[in-house]
């Protein structure tokens, strides 16, 4: 559970690999890719100001979960193992 990735580190992680990946299409193939990195831009700055952004349910459904459930089932662990 460590090393268990929560919601925010995924949207962050492929979020920024997206707008490397379409900074570098832009330059190499077509401008046109650029916009797939401002649209990625928004969608962070949608999170960053809104708490959501589109992406969320697709990870929520892939089995991500929050930062908040991760410590909840870290503390509920550790209370079982106490009363033990």
């Amino acid at each position: 559970m460590e090393k268990e990735w929560d919601t925010e580190k995924v949207l962050e992680t492929s979020a920024s690999s997206l707008v490397v990946t379409d900074t570098i299409l832009g330059y190499l193939v077509d401008k046109r890719w650029f916009a797939l990195s401002g649209i990625t831009g928004f969608f962070l700055l949608q999170h960053a100001i809104m708490g959501w952004c589109p992406p969320l349910p697709l990870i929520r459904w892939l089995g991500i979960r929050t930062s908040n459930e991760i410590t909840h089932e870290k503390e509920a662990l550790l209370q079982i193992m106490k009363s033990q």
